[in-house]
């Protein structure tokens, strides 16, 4: 669990798309140094994260935090980018049946109806 609250504890940056980036870096930085269950598959680079991230809605840009993400998740489903797009800033561990605790800090897409 130390990885997934890291995501909740890190510093916060000057723009939504740098604190998301701070979490999901910081979470991969605990679980590489702590040996802890990693939530971070893959992270993009600092600077093409960003970019990415700064070319998606305010909206979209806001609920990439995992701690915004956490108390808004509703509101956050419209928002959500296409797996594609979150896929080339970052992937995630998906939550198996045998994990505990909270849905992963940035939920994929909800399936098509």
């Amino acid at each position: 669990m130390a990885a997934a609250n890291a995501l909740y504890d890190a510093q916060e940056g000057k723009t939504p798309c740098e604190t998301a980036y701070n979490a999901l870096k910081t979470s991969d930085d605990v679980a590489k140094t702590q040996n802890a269950k990693s939530v971070v598959l893959r992270l993009a680079p600092r600077d093409e994260f960003l970019a990415r991230c700064g070319a998606l809605s305010p909206v979209t840009q806001q609920c990439l935090v995992p701690k915004y993400l956490r108390s808004h998740r509703e509101e956050c489903v419209p928002a959500r980018p296409s797996p594609d797009v979150l896929k080339a800033m970052v992937e995630l561990r998906q939550a198996s049946q045998d994990d505990e605790g909270e849905p992963p800090p940035i939920a994929p897409p909800a399936p098509p109806r």
